[in-house]
């Protein structure tokens, strides 16, 4: 089975894989990938808090559609408008909850690892 994850390309600086140790994210399957595809590959804790920003965005997404679901019908329905709905975060919207990385990281320190505000 042929994953296509991350660009082929290298990067300068090189990227930092992470990611949040779900269950489906811990398959055998995947650590594999993981093991043989990625060199620079950060762990968290089991359980930890999703600290990337793309999680505000999703929950954003779903409320939206929640508020919208009497216009789904069918699944296509749901995609095309999760991407009217994502079409409308601006650059400077997403570059902010990048911004805010370091008071995520230092909130989760001081719940010592526990959900916090974002």
């Amino acid at each position: 089975m042929q994953y296509a994850l991350l660009p082929a390309r290298r990067r300068d600086p090189p990227l930092i894989f992470m990611q949040d140790n779900a269950t489906c994210h811990t398959a055998n399957p995947v650590l594999k990938w993981l093991r043989e595809n990625v060199r620079n590959y950060l762990t968290w804790p089991a359980q930890s808090p999703d600290l990337s920003p793309l999680e505000n965005i999703w929950s954003q997404i779903k409320n939206e559609l929640w508020k919208q679901r009497a216009r789904i019908r069918t699944p296509y329905d749901t995609w095309v408008l999760s991407r009217q709905i994502a079409q409308r975060f601006t650059l400077v919207y997403i570059n902010n909850l990048y911004n805010t990385m370091p008071e995520r990281m230092e909130a989760v320190i001081e719940s010592k690892g526990n959900r916090i505000g974002y």
